[in-house]
């Protein structure tokens, strides 16, 4: 129980620096809580070491260090990508997204579609509706990035893989997703 005691202890000191906007110093908490706990086993510990490493890939995107953002995620994708539990594939979804969006950021279209179509063929079949809802954004995205590259039937193509996910149930915010494929699929 110390181990644990000491994580939790140390995410909550990057969570505090992070809300007195002293993000470096978040990274560096971060970063030590990664260094020591990576190859731990007790699940509250690896919980933690998953849920830094989404909140320092958040924090490097505020700050503008996109590369360090995109390490951030495959770090995770690296650790939990074989986990078979949910809390844990849904972190590995999220930063498969994410790295997409850095990478065009960084203008690295390409990768960032390699990342978007990582995250679709890992879990586009997935049963859990937490997933699905990665996948849809996802292809959403995908969507997005193919027309500003100009590979309008890839982006159709990606537009008709979102449409036929969705259904009557969706949530709302999937369906502004949907309307916005729609209106990107007649526009392009």
């Amino acid at each position: 129980p110390i181990r644990e005691r000491v994580a939790a202890a140390m995410r909550a000191r990057g969570n505090i620096l992070y809300e007195l906007g002293l993000y470096d110093e978040e990274v560096v908490v971060y970063d030590a809580l990664v260094t020591r706990f990576r190859e731990a086993e007790e699940p509250e510990i690896r919980r933690r070491v998953a849920l830094v490493l989404l909140e320092k890939g958040e924090t490097l995107e505020e700050l503008g260090r996109h590369e360090d953002e995109v390490q951030a995620y495959d770090l995770l994708v690296e650790v939990f990508g074989d986990a078979n539990e949910l809390e844990f594939r849904e972190r590995v979804a999220v930063a498969l997204l994410n790295k997409g969006l850095a990478l065009d950021r960084l203008g690295r279209a390409e990768d960032g579609i390699a990342a978007y179509d990582q995250l679709v063929r890992r879990f586009g079949t997935a049963p859990e509706p937490e997933l699905q809802r990665h996948v849809q954004k996802t292809l959403l995205y995908m969507g997005i990035t193919l027309a500003h590259l100009e590979r309008y039937e890839d982006a159709i193509a990606a537009y008709d893989a979102l449409i036929a996910r969705m259904d009557d149930e969706c949530e709302p915010d999937m369906t502004t997703s949907l309307a916005m494929a729609l209106f990107d699929k007649g526009v392009t």
